[in-house]
């Protein structure tokens, strides 16, 4: 019997037990279960054992069709890079989306990020245009809570939500572009090593050194919220 097609896009969460309330773990899921393009599938990686408590609140979640659970036996306390890395090589999917278990995905996000990698979109942002004219990277934007221009940088105002400041993740580089932003192709993340680095703020030097060697594509509609 033949395999079924690849998903277009693989989801690769990460989840911190004590840093994320299982509030926020099921709004995360539930937002991902709500999309309306339909062909991806959810990698969800818990950093450190649980508790049978904790274990039973994840169980009681509506997780979409193709999701996989993983956890691994110690906490690493790396950011789960190294769990983003598992994801990268274990994913099935074409492109990968990274995300943490604490944002929001709007219902409309694949939709909009397919259409962009499916169009003949010809502009481009960053050092390097892909002579093939094939889409390698995909930036959108997104609003970051508890954030707010003061003057000429962003001030953090914690705990107050309804303040929200627009990151559109152009250009991309270190301090400029949150994890849940950047879609890239998964044979791209292989040939690159996977999530090779696992420094704090290695989101924003991975995908700034990508950008110089690949066209970056933006969305350009909001699609998700960092918290």
């Amino acid at each position: 019997m033949a395999e079924p097609p690849s998903p277009k896009f693989s989801i690769i969460m990460v989840d911190f037990d004590g840093s994320v309330t299982r509030d926020e773990f099921r709004r995360a899921v539930e937002c991902i279960n709500a999309q309306t393009f339909t062909d991806f599938e959810l990698l969800i990686y818990h950093d450190g054992p649980r508790s049978p408590e904790f274990a039973a609140q994840m169980q009681s979640i509506d997780y979409p069709e193709k999701t996989r659970l993983f956890e691994t036996e110690a906490r690493e306390n790396n950011w789960g890079h190294s769990n983003r890395n598992r994801g990268i090589h274990a994913a099935n999917g074409e492109w990968i989306v990274h995300t943490n278990a604490d944002n929001i995905h709007y219902p409309e996000a694949l939709e909009e990020i397919a259409k962009v990698i499916d169009s003949d979109m010809t502009t481009f942002v960053g050092r390097r245009f892909n002579e093939t004219s094939r889409k390698d990277i995909v930036v959108f934007p997104i609003l970051m809570r508890e954030y707010v221009p003061f003057r000429t940088r962003v001030m953090r105002k914690p705990g107050r939500n309804e303040f929200a400041h627009i990151l559109s993740g152009i250009p991309v580089k270190i301090r400029n572009i949150d994890l849940m932003q950047f879609v890239m192709r998964r044979q791209l993340w292989l040939e690159e090593g996977g999530w090779s680095d696992v420094s704090k703020n290695s989101d924003g030097k991975l995908y700034q050194q990508f950008a110089t060697k690949y066209a970056v594509y933006p969305v350009n509609k909001v699609l998700g919220e960092h918290y």
